[in-house]
């Protein structure tokens, strides 16, 4: 709660040494504080002030070197307002006026707004320019220039040998077995001369 200071008996008997303004914005509290003999105070306000702010009790009695704290209420206005508070002392020996200001509470501060570009979450450009899972896998695959290729005249030369090595097997005979190894030569030789073609064709 603010606090308005108010010092007695400081430099003379019923001195009064107190702010010449004070603003506030809600109740305060009138310090009323002895450093000498005992002191019988008053607290008045103008007819002005009076509309916005009401001291708890106007007259208050204050022990030699001691301290009284009087509230005094005050109502929100719609505008800014002020008057007068009198502090007596010594039944009007001294007289001391504060010009007190009651404000409005000010509005609570706007929200502030982020930018809707800020609320978005950060997006890495690394992962943003990454390739997608597919492409990664048709990476990771070999080079399908790097495989041979496999021709049908390459199959029926591989059939041709296995036929002929099955038949071997099957039939002993030393007639059978020349005729499979003429097979066999021969198969070779073709797939040696398909080879050459394809490298031959080949850029």
């Amino acid at each position: 709660m603010p606090t308005l200071p108010v010092e007695l008996n400081r430099d003379g008997v019923y001195s009064i040494q107190a702010p010449t303004e004070f603003t506030t914005t809600e109740p305060f509290t009138v310090e009323l504080r002895n450093r000498g003999q005992p002191v019988h105070v008053h607290l008045n306000v103008d007819d002005e002030l009076a509309r916005v702010a009401k001291p708890a009790a106007t007259s208050h009695y204050v022990d030699a070197n001691s301290i009284t704290r009087v509230r005094v209420d005050t109502r929100e206005p719609a505008q800014p307002t002020g008057g007068k508070l009198k502090i007596a002392a010594g039944h009007g020996s001294e007289t001391h006026y504060v010009d007190v200001a009651v404000e409005p509470v000010p509005d609570e501060e706007q929200p502030v707004i982020l930018d809707e570009d800020l609320a978005k979450p950060a997006t890495d450009e690394s992962t943003s320019s990454s390739e997608s899972p597919v492409e990664a896998v048709a990476d990771a695959l070999p080079d399908r220039s790097a495989v041979p290729r496999i021709t049908a005249a390459h199959a029926f030369v591989g059939l041709a040998v296995a036929a002929a090595i099955l038949v071997g097997v099957l039939v002993r005979s030393t007639v059978v077995t020349l005729g499979v190894l003429v097979v066999i030569v021969a198969a070779v030789g073709a797939l040696a001369v398909l080879q050459s073609d394809s490298r031959s064709g080949s850029p």
